[in-house]
């Protein structure tokens, strides 16, 4: 197995998971491109950044980033990965937590900025637990771009947990976001990150 730690910082359930991988202790960015390929990275001023190549997909770009949190989370998972030469799906998670006490509409929100092939879900643990699970608040699988809402009350702490699956074979570019809004300042918040993070992608060099 081979795990790589980078910068360490302080439904489908965590049990599902731990059959698969090892599940980190820790909150942060965890990816799997299978045969063992795995890596995490722990959250260091809000974020989780990840820029490697991994089990066949070559210049994986992988942002995380904790925009609030509190009784109004807003997480946000931005994804530009090659995959025309990887054999085996990529699976990418960002966990954050200490969350709450919250009682509103939880909003689940993907766009694409290239081809598609992307399996999106999301969910929250109750026991604060790293990566605890991420389908209990629904999913859907891309294109088209997609968004789901509902319910969510939870006292607190708790952790949420943003999951994309994407398939082999092709260059993938999205956004997906989750959060429980606030009413306002959770949106902007939400609207600068994603105008400068699409900055970013559209200047980063895509190789074959």
């Amino acid at each position: 197995m081979n795990i790589k730690f980078l910068g360490l910082a302080g439904g489908i359930s965590l049990a599902a998971l731990s059959t698969v991988q090892a599940v980190p202790s820790q909150f942060g960015l965890y990816l799997d491109a299978g045969g063992g390929n795995t890596s995490f990275v722990g959250i260091t001023g809000g974020s989780s950044v990840f820029d490697q190549s991994l089990g066949g997909w070559n210049l994986i770009v992988t942002v995380g980033t904790t925009l609030s949190g509190g009784s109004n989370p807003a997480m946000d998972l931005q994804v530009y990965a090659n995959g025309t030469q990887a054999s085996g799906d990529l699976k990418i998670y960002y966990s954050d937590g200490n969350f709450g006490p919250s009682s509103g509409t939880y909003i689940l929100n993907s766009t694409v900025f290239s081809s598609p092939g992307v399996a999106i879900s999301a969910g929250y643990s109750t026991t604060d637990t790293p990566f605890g699970n991420y389908s209990n608040l629904g999913g859907y699988s891309i294109p088209p771009n997609g968004q789901i809402s509902g319910n969510l009350t939870a006292q607190g702490p708790y952790s949420m947990t943003i999951y994309n699956d994407l398939a082999p074979g092709q260059t993938i570019s999205l956004d997906t976001s989750l959060s429980v809004p606030d009413g306002g300042s959770t949106a902007i918040l939400l609207g600068i990150a994603l105008s400068c993070m699409g900055l970013f992608f559209i200047r980063k060099p895509i190789s074959a």
